[in-house]
């Protein structure tokens, strides 16, 4: 069906930028996020906690790219694309 007379339409934009994760080495464990994303992308500012989770056998060693540190979770801002892996070692850590 045909609009009848004149109509207007407005289009809503906004900026998203990707997340990356990655873990290191592979299948040491998950990054597990605060906001859940279909596809990695995420609107602009969003503020996203990573949280690292260690495989049995592997220990959460820290991040690397976009986030450093050994702070688990950190909680990243998507202002741009981002990329973040989080590095595991072999072994559980020493009490």
């Amino acid at each position: 069906i045909a609009p009848q007379g004149s109509a207007t339409y407005t289009g809503v934009f906004s900026t998203q930028y990707l997340l990356t994760r990655t873990v290191a080495p592979a299948g040491a464990g998950t990054i597990n996020v605060s906001v859940p994303s279909g596809d990695g992308y995420y609107e602009a500012n969003t503020q996203v906690t990573l949280t690292a989770q260690a495989n049995s056998g592997f220990t959460f060693a820290g991040w690397s790219g976009d986030l450093t540190g050994t702070t688990n979770p950190q909680t990243i801002t998507m202002n741009g694309p981002k990329t973040v892996t989080a590095n595991f070692t072999s072994g559980t850590p020493f009490t």
